[in-house]
């Protein structure tokens, strides 16, 4: 086993520090993390660096790790070995906490693997229905990256204030909203038409490997089938249909979705 820092500190214990290790992780858990550890080490694009890295060179780097990630075909599907994943989680979350914020968005895979899989992914699975499976499957197989939006500097966290409105006009939903966010387009990479986006800027600790951006509607319109609607629909000719039997049940099931990145 390869020498580690903690090994003169293991050394003046009383008990036996592996044996305490698989009680309070697990030692299946355990297991599985040594064998992640162990793939991980034999990557050189793993390798530890310790160079002051501007935010575009550290968002490049993650993505490249990303991507890597999935060449290795680790645990990255929630919904499939749910306990391999987590350890995934936990192993990147104590190599970087940028990379595994990406698995945990996008998730499928923490804030990349955050937001694309745990926030971007659970929220088509939990709230789509069949018309919504090309895109999910091509979100798995990482075709496709998604973003999320929620928060506008109008009202912070208070989502039943929300002032971004979708309004129907020829079948189609056309936004319009006061602040910001972030889409592209998925051939030219250019934002959509009546769609401006930007970034964020820098940020404190090990996040400036994710890209928190804003984006604003202007006019903007999506086609019916965008909506997520394994609880309630919008015909084309206006009429809306819903399973909720109540705006708190709608408000609880819509929130559901959102609790698995918190």
């Amino acid at each position: 086993m390869t020498a580690s820092p903690l090994d003169s500190y293991r050394q003046k214990a009383s008990f036996n520090w592996s044996e305490l290790k698989d009680i309070v992780e697990g030692q299946e858990n355990v297991q599985i993390k040594k064998r992640l550890y162990e793939t991980l080490e034999k990557e050189p694009l793993f390798a530890r660096n310790y160079d002051r890295l501007s935010r575009e060179e550290l968002r490049e780097l993650n993505h490249r790790r990303w991507k890597k990630i999935l060449e290795l075909k680790l645990p990255c599907d929630q919904f499939g070995d749910y306990q391999a994943y987590h350890c995934l989680l936990e192993v990147l979350d104590m190599y970087d906490q940028g990379l595994s914020a990406r698995l945990s968005l996008h998730s499928t895979v923490n804030t990349l693997i955050y937001c694309i899989l745990i926030v971007f992914i659970t929220a088509i699975f939990s709230m789509g229905s069949e018309r919504h499976q090309e895109i999910l499957e091509r979100a798995r197989r990482n075709e496709i990256v998604g973003c999320f939006s929620l928060t506008e500097l109008s009202h912070g966290s208070n989502t039943q204030e929300i002032q971004t409105v979708a309004t129907l006009d020829n079948g189609e939903f056309v936004f319009n909203c006061p602040n910001d966010g972030a889409i592209k387009d998925t051939r030219t990479f250019e934002p959509l038409p009546g769609i401006t986006i930007g970034d964020m800027g820098e940020k404190p600790g090990a996040w400036n490997g994710v890209e928190n951006g804003w984006m604003e509607f202007k006019n903007h319109r999506a086609p019916l089938w965008t909506l997520l609607n394994k609880g309630c629909e919008v015909t084309s000719d206006g009429n809306y249909i819903s399973s909720y039997k109540s705006a708190s049940e709608k408000q609880s099931i819509s929130l559901g979705a959102l609790s698995v990145g918190r």
